[in-house]
């Protein structure tokens, strides 16, 4: 609207419905879209069962742009970069998108189209954001690199969940990137290159090659696209241990 691009007749704040606040917890996290960012940082269900969308959450904007801004806002707007896209990929989460029609759900990596683009039809809400609970040993990590420490945006991000069985070896896992393609993407071939295997350096250098490899990014005011697969390459390497040794129980919270 500042920009021109679209001049409404009316706008409605959604951000007082009851039914799109909130967090509850059953057999899964249910965070509503209108939750503001401060609370999905610091809610103890969220840093418990999804710390990478806890930790994602609190790197976004300034503390007060957090206690306005609503997880809902962050993955409507469908920038590539959002902080809490990858995270909830990687978690393979399921949005519960809603209208006068009805109710459907769609999957985390389904929902966003490109740049600014979602799946949401004419006259369609995102509700909420539902997260299953992993079963067994799970950890998570979600890394990012900015020019600045505070209040900007990914140049490139990775979030890793990963499971182990009793031997610590990875039985399954999921990588998505953030920033360096025209939506935020699933690293499959790197994810499986994880499982069944001891982590090794040999082994991460192959992850983080075959990441690199997924990446879509291009050259632009902020970076070129050769850097940002470097900062794939290293983002990986960091955030796969991190995530393997959460769910050893050996580093910070897990799921």
């Amino acid at each position: 609207m500042d920009e021109g691009d679209f001049s409404p007749g009316t706008v409605i704040s959604v951000k007082e419905i009851s039914e799109i606040r909130g967090i509850r917890e059953d057999d899964g996290l249910a965070i509503g879209a209108a939750t503001r960012l401060c609370d999905v940082a610091t809610d103890p269900s969220v840093r418990r069962f999804a710390p990478s969308l806890a930790q994602a959450s609190s790197l976004i904007g300034s503390r007060q742009i957090r206690a306005i801004a609503t997880i809902g806002g962050n993955l409507c707007n469908a920038a590539p970069s959002a902080d809490t896209a990858a995270p909830l990929i990687a978690l393979d989460a399921q949005f519960v998108l809603v209208s006068r029609q009805g109710e459907r759900i769609v999957s985390a990596i389904a929902f966003f189209r490109g740049p600014g683009e979602t799946m949401l039809e004419p006259g369609e809400l995102l509700r909420e954001v539902r997260i299953h609970k992993a079963q067994g040993r799970a950890g998570e990590c979600y890394i990012r690199h900015t020019p600045r420490a505070r209040m900007d945006l990914a140049v490139a991000s990775a979030a890793v969940w990963l499971t182990v069985d009793d031997s610590d070896q990875i039985s399954a896992s999921r990588i998505a990137l953030g920033a360096v393609a025209p939506t935020p993407l699933l690293a499959d071939e790197a994810a499986a290159t994880l499982v069944g295997q001891p982590l090794t350096p040999e082994l991460l250098e192959a992850v983080a090659e075959a990441a690199a490899d997924a990446a879509q990014p291009i050259d632009d005011v902020r970076a070129s696209a050769d850097y940002r697969r470097h900062l794939v390459r290293t983002l990986v390497k960091r955030a796969v241990p991190m995530a393997f040794d959460a769910a050893r129980g050996l580093q910070g919270e897990t799921r």
